[in-house]
């Protein structure tokens, strides 16, 4: 059509030899035809429907982009399905806007209802900084429809309506009303607002009333012509119009106008918690205190804030002014529960939680939190079958939760059950990819699959334990002096690591820090961390247990058959929100402790980190690097060392003075310089390093060592 409509412009405008149309009156009735052919083709009654997410800017900005996508993508899973169910199609997005098309009104409301409702149901099953609140505008009329996309004036009043709207809300055009206005199932209410733009001023805006409960109700705002507008087609009365418009007029300058102005400020309890789930606790709290004295809200959000940064006895005290004030707030008793909890009292945590669940007038996501609280005290009281049943209620009132699917998953691995704890960290992963509990043991229950279906890997396995066994009686071999110089990869093994104290709120923590503390020591390359399926299988072997490591002449024993150089054993411990490791690192050779590792943070992941940090700093010391110069090209030296042992690019490395060795007879011999190089380049059992001009006498078979700094 588009070919046919150039090609009539073409004829019509002008000729191969460039020369002026025949006359005016032809180029008219060419441009007669084109209009027709456009509205013939393409212009048709459309009804365009747009949303918007409210503070999604906000969003974006404290949560960081790929928060904010996931937030896009969840809330885009949710309503373009219902579009398509109605037969619309989604035209495009604009930043977290849709524009869809509608051939029916009528689809267009019921699909916009449908769309508030989801969203409903989604927000009352998450914590308040995950809540989704869309504002709608619709409108109908001629537009402009090619390839499923629209233009005219019919998309930008739609766009122009939607940013009148307040969040939670529909509104629709007086043309879209006057299609649906005789529908039994749309009840509608007028609103009072400024008249849009190419619009009569008389014709106002309707709100759709998508609500049950409010459908049920009187609307929201009365109808300027008296009455309750739902939508039924009744001519008012004049008498009821004057009374209307007159009642209108007071109840605008009463109500209204502070009404709208409430709802666009931002909500500071459902903000505030937003904020402290973001780990920000300073901020939400001043939220809290934004409420009033006598809303219990304030003291519990201001126990939830305690809570957080580690003052309990403060947080306590605020659990007893919400109840006081008002002894049916539920959330006050999840709180409580996680005070006990983390001190250990699991009996008063219960009580708490259970006290939480049975009261029902609340949120999911709070309904859903007592209900995980209970999972995880029947979890550490070892009823793992309970603990499972409260973990399935929990996630069936939020399925949005990663720390309840975690929770469910170690409560199905130490059943067992490895194939079902894979699928519940995948389901964690699902709801939120950036959770390193929930990646960390989705791999290694990944990989415990993978090693139970690997036939060949067992049985490689299998052979490796039977041959260390089997050496477990025999003297090592002894070593020359060229050997014993060389550093060889630093082997080390975590033999047990208890836990004391309180356990923690949130199941397979501690699992965590193991994982993620030998992940950091392996990508350091200074440590060669013994596979732990290797480790499991040798206790196997030797009918042992975790707990039989406790015994530290049975964890050296343990090492030494694993031919490690250093084992590892220590503690997690929690003392109200506070966790603190004890890590003591004993060389096996020799049974002397080389290093007592204590640190204490917050929380795990910042905990991982720094003693990773503290220990790789501990064996620099400890365990220097050393090697020999093998060879020696211009001013470009080779050594005996690589990857293998540590050492990476940049490792600054010194010449022992008086420490020459000759290869053969391996006698000292002086050596001039101590100056330091870097290493400049690293293989598996080969590295290079560029010496610096001033450093002349340096020959091969010189020892060196890495300079600590």
């Amino acid at each position: 059509m588009a070919k046919e409509v150039d090609r009539k412009i073409t004829n019509g405008n002008s000729t191969s030899s460039g020369k002026h149309p025949e006359s005016i009156e032809k180029l008219l009735q060419e441009r007669t035809q084109i209009d027709a052919l456009l509205k013939e083709k393409f212009l048709r009654h459309i009804t365009v429907l747009f949303t918007d997410i409210k503070d999604s800017t906000f969003f974006f900005a404290s949560r960081g982009d790929i928060e904010g996508r996931l937030m896009l993508q969840k809330h885009n899973g949710l309503l373009f399905p219902i579009i398509t169910k109605y037969q619309g199609w989604v035209v495009k997005t604009i930043g977290d806007a849709i524009m869809a098309g509608f051939d029916n009104p009528l689809a267009a409301v019921r699909a916009a209802c449908e769309m508030q409702q989801a969203l409903c149901d989604y927000n009352r099953s998450t914590a308040p900084g995950e809540h989704i609140h869309i504002r709608i505008g619709i409108n109908c009329g001629l537009g402009i429809v090619e390839d499923h996309d629209i233009f005219g004036d019919v998309v930008n009043i739609a766009a122009r309506i939607a940013s009148r709207c307040e969040p939670d809300h529909i509104l629709i055009s007086p043309a879209a009303y006057a299609e649906v206005n005789t529908s039994d199932d749309i009840n509608c209410s007028a609103v009072t607002t400024p008249p849009l733009k190419d619009m009569p001023a008389d014709a106002g805006l309707r709100e759709v009333v998508w609500r049950d409960t409010a459908k049920k109700a009187a609307p929201a705002v009365s109808s300027p012509y008296g009455g309750a507008d739902r939508c039924q087609g009744k001519k008012p009365t004049r008498r009821g119009a004057v009374i209307g418009a007159t009642m209108l007029l007071i109840m605008t300058s009463i109500v209204a106008v502070p009404w709208l102005k409430q709802q666009t400020r931002l909500d500071p309890y459902l903000h505030a918690y937003s904020l402290l789930h973001d780990n920000r606790p300073e901020e939400a709290k001043r939220f809290f205190e934004q409420l009033a004295e006598t809303d219990s809200r304030r003291y519990e959000g201001l126990a939830a804030v305690c809570f957080k940064i580690g003052e309990l006895e403060k947080a306590r005290v605020m659990v007893e002014t919400a109840l006081r004030n008002f002894p049916a707030n539920a959330y006050v008793h999840v709180i409580s529960g996680n005070i006990c909890f983390s001190q250990g009292k699991l009996e008063s945590a219960a009580e708490e939680y259970a006290q939480a669940a049975r009261q029902t007038q609340t949120p999911l996501w709070q309904q859903a939190e007592a209900l995980n609280g209970l999972g995880r005290t029947c979890m550490a009281q070892g009823d793992l079958e309970k603990a499972l049943g409260y973990y399935e209620q929990a996630a069936a009132l939020n399925p949005h939760s990663a720390v309840i699917y975690t929770n469910q998953g170690m409560a199905l691995e130490k059943r067992g059950a490895i194939a079902e704890a894979a699928v519940c960290y995948q389901k964690a992963l699902q709801t939120n990819p950036q959770d390193p509990i929930a990646a960390a043991l989705s791999t290694e229950a990944q990989q415990k699959q993978q090693t139970a279906d690997d036939q060949f890997r067992q049985e490689r396995i299998d052979r490796l334990i039977a041959e260390l066994v089997a050496k477990r009686h025999k003297s090592p071999p002894t070593q020359s002096n060229h050997e014993a110089w060389t550093s060889r990869p630093l082997t080390m093994s975590f033999v047990n690591l208890q836990q004391k104290g309180a356990p923690p709120l949130r199941a397979g923590e501690d699992e965590y820090f193991q994982m993620r503390l030998t992940a950091l020591l392996q990508e350091k390359g200074r440590v060669q961390m013994v596979e732990r399926a290797v480790f499991d299988r040798l206790l196997e072997e030797l009918k042992l247990s975790t707990t039989d490591l406790v015994n530290p002449a049975r964890a050296l024993e343990i090492g030494n058959i694993l031919a490690v150089r250093l084992i590892a054993t220590g503690a997690l411990m929690r003392y109200g929100t506070v966790v603190q490791a004890t890590i003591q690192l004993t060389e096996t050779e020799t049974t002397i402790i080389k290093a007592a590792i204590t640190e204490t943070a917050p929380n795990i992941n910042e905990l991982v980190e720094k003693t990773a940090h503290k220990i790789i700093s501990t064996l620099s010391k400890a365990y220097p690097v050393r090697g020999l110069i093998v060879s020696i090209k211009a001013n470009q030296a080779e050594l005996n060392i690589g990857a293998d042992t540590g050492v990476f690019a940049g490792m600054a490395m010194r010449v022992l003075g008086a420490e020459k060795v000759d290869r053969k007879t391996l006698t000292p011999a002086p050596q001039p310089c101590a100056k330091t190089f870097r290493i400049t380049a690293v293989e598996p059992g080969r590295c290079y390093a560029a010496l610096p001009s001033e450093c002349s006498g340096i020959t091969r078979g010189m020892k060196i060592e890495e300079a600590v700094e």
